[in-house]
């Protein structure tokens, strides 16, 4: 029996991208401490899902085959500027990977996949 994820996940990349000090707005993630000319720098919810699911390397100038996205811009200096920020947040994930997108017609984060793997070292569970 399948059960509705959506939850599970959409949790899981907020609280991946608020280890980074990245907010959801709507289909896209604000960072939460840099203003440029009055407005925050935003990803994505796309870049945010690739990088949640570990398909983004940093910038290096060269090309990433096997479904590696480079990253480019305020990403890249995510990814290379604090090294222990981005292993903590990778390690606290609630779920592996999500498959999510942010739908224009319906204007809100819809599911595409309701099938997950839960990083079982994060979640505390109850011992009966």
């Amino acid at each position: 029996m399948i059960k509705d994820t959506f939850k599970v996940q959409l949790a899981s990349l907020d609280l991946f991208m608020n280890r980074l000090c990245y907010f959801r707005e709507g289909g896209r993630y604000c960072n939460s401490l840099v203003r440029v000319y009055g407005e925050y720098p935003y990803l994505s919810l796309r870049t945010a899902v690739q990088l949640h699911n570990g398909n983004v390397t940093p910038f290096t100038g060269q090309k990433h085959w096997h479904g590696k996205v480079e990253a480019e811009g305020a990403l890249s200096l995510i990814l290379r500027s604090s090294p222990i920020t981005v292993k903590d947040a990778y390690e606290n994930r609630l779920v592996k990977t999500v498959k999510l997108q942010y739908s224009k017609k319906q204007k809100k984060v819809i599911c595409q996949s309701h099938l997950i793997e839960i990083n079982s070292e994060n979640i505390p569970w109850e011992e009966e």
